[in-house]
């Protein structure tokens, strides 16, 4: 008959072995939704877990990506089994933060270890870190499509929204809470109020401009905290992607009259029959 005290200690045994393999195990703390670029590689360094996940095309990662990231749609992240045990680091071209942020929270909720590279690849470029194959232009991944920023504009990601359009200043802004300024040729004016906004590296900040990212060369990027996207041809750009956006709910006669006829459709007449 095994002895009393035996029945006692087997559990006590169980825990303490529990309780120190847990004490062994890597920390597994959560970690925050965003990281700059200076956390992120701080991250890397210190956890042999952690990795930057592209989510991108494979295509686009193909041209370029940070070294040694992995190229994973989000969606199919959930069925790579190995991933549970990794530090993930999500990672896209940068401008469209929305849609990252809505996947990383339905990933934690399912038990991964998960944040996103604030400013992506755009901020990666803007603090001239190194890429695995062809270097994209300068400023390419800072411009942003309308539709883009229509969409982040409803998701409230921007931490400062700047008109430094032509037009600023003659015109009711365009934007949500956007700040006309006076742009000045050596950008003194931006960079004060980013500072005076307390803005740092995981801050991304929309410029809507007349001219795009491609007049600015990089001196202003090189110099600024936040990661800086660029909205081309100014308010007439957003009034069209609202315009497009609100057209693409209306019957199809309506909405070739707004968005324009199909250029690789047939020549037809649309009639309202069409619709049906």
């Amino acid at each position: 008959m095994t002895p009393p005290c035996l029945v006692v200690q087997w559990p006590v045994r169980a825990l303490l072995f529990l309780l120190t393999a847990l004490m062994a195990a890597p920390a597994w703390s959560a970690q925050p939704p965003l990281l700059s670029v200076s956390e992120a590689i701080a991250l890397t360094e210190r956890d042999p877990r952690a990795i930057y996940v592209d989510v991108r095309r494979p295509d686009q990662f193909e041209r370029f990506h940070i070294p040694g990231s992995i190229n994973v749609a989000a969606h199919f992240i959930k069925t790579k089994a190995y991933l549970r045990t990794m530090n993930l680091i999500l990672v896209n071209q940068g401008d469209a933060l929305g849609p990252l942020l809505r996947e990383r929270s339905r990933l934690a909720e399912d038990g991964f270890e998960v944040s996103i590279l604030a400013g992506g690849l755009a901020a990666w470029a803007q603090q001239n870190r190194k890429f695995y194959g062809i270097r994209p232009r300068p400023g390419i991944l800072a411009e942003t499509p309308a539709g883009t920023a229509l969409a982040e504009l409803a998701d409230d990601t921007y931490e400062l929204v700047v008109d430094i359009s032509a037009e600023a200043e003659d015109a009711p802004a365009c934007a949500p809470a956007s700040l006309p300024v006076t742009e000045s040729a050596d950008h003194k004016d931006l960079l004060a109020l980013f500072d005076e906004q307390g803005l740092d590296e995981s801050a991304r900040v929309l410029l809507i401009t007349s001219e795009g990212a491609g007049h600015y060369g990089d001196a202003l990027r090189a110099e600024s905290r936040p990661t800086l996207f660029f909205l081309a041809e100014g308010c007439a750009a957003l009034a069209r992607a609202q315009r497009n956006q609100h057209a693409m709910y209306q019957p199809v006669v309506e909405r070739t009259q707004v968005i324009g006829a199909c250029p690789s459709c047939p020549d037809e007449t649309i009639t309202p029959e069409s619709d049906e």
